[in-house]
Formats: C-alpha cells, sequence, structure tokens
C-alpha cells in the first residue's frame, strides 16, 4: 500500500516594504499559520527581510500574518495544496 506524505516543512524568505512610501520595515512580526495555530515567527531585520520556515500539513492552506505596532496588519492565505495565493 502507498501512504503519501501530508505534512512537509515550508521556507519562505521575502521583504516588507511600507505601502506608501515603499520603504523597508524593520521589527516586523511575521507569523506562519496553519487552523489558527501559530508555526513559526520571525521578524524583520534592519533591511526589512525575514526567512521562516515551518512544517505544514500540505491538505490544509497555511496564512503568513504580518504584523507591527502602528501599522495595519496583513493576513496572506496560500493553498498548499495547488501551491497558488489565493
Amino acid at each position: 500500500s502507498f501512504s503519501q506524505a501530508t505534512s512537509v516543512t515550508i521556507s519562505l524568505d521575502g521583504s516588507i516594504n511600507n505601502f506608501v512610501t515603499d520603504a523597508k520595515l524593520f521589527g516586523v512580526t511575521i507569523y506562519m499559520m496553519q487552523n489558527e495555530r501559530t508555526l513559526s515567527k520571525s521578524i524583520t531585520d534592519n533591511y526589512g527581510n525575514y526567512s521562516i520556515s515551518g512544517k505544514v500539513n500540505i491538505l490544509e492552506p497555511i496564512d503568513l500574518l504580518v504584523s507591527k505596532p502602528g501599522y495595519v496588519s496583513k493576513k496572506v492565505l496560500f493553498d498548499i495544496a495547488t501551491l497558488k495565493n489565493v
């Protein structure tokens, strides 16, 4: 019998910019979440860069929540099964 793995480690790298001024933002917290559970978190460096990874169930979508005091938080949903941003 064949058993397909449903758990994989996802790694994302990127940078966070101010939407209006396009300036890089430091001290922004990025949360990788699945089913309302925080799997991992990362904080941007002085250049706005981050790297985050976490073990996820590929059958469930994941959320990236981007948050910094004084700014509007942003949540992005990713459907891992189809590998597309929804």
